[in-house]
């Protein structure tokens, strides 16, 4: 296996880790970061319908943004090496 796809995995498990632990925290009542896709909701459609699934789907757009940023930061830092 080369040195390239090495890095790669780490970089991967690193962020799918890490993203993972976010998830975990954030999707656990009670979570002080649901209280901004709360007040996003509510700008949006005050007293509306389905709040929960928008936090939900908001919690893991933010989760794969993690992903991505942390993967290319892990991936840099480990073909540095």
């Amino acid at each position: 296996m080369s040195y390239s796809i090495k890095s790669k995995a780490w970089a991967s498990i690193i962020a799918i880790l890490i993203s993972g632990l976010f998830l975990w925290l954030v999707l656990n009542p009670p979570s002080v970061f649901n209280l901004l896709p709360f007040a996003i909701h509510e700008a949006i459609n005050p007293g509306g319908s389905s709040e929960q699934t928008f936090i939900i789907v908001f919690d893991l757009a933010v989760a794969l943004l993690l992903f991505i940023f942390l993967y290319q930061i892990m991936h840099k830092q480990l073909i540095k090496r």
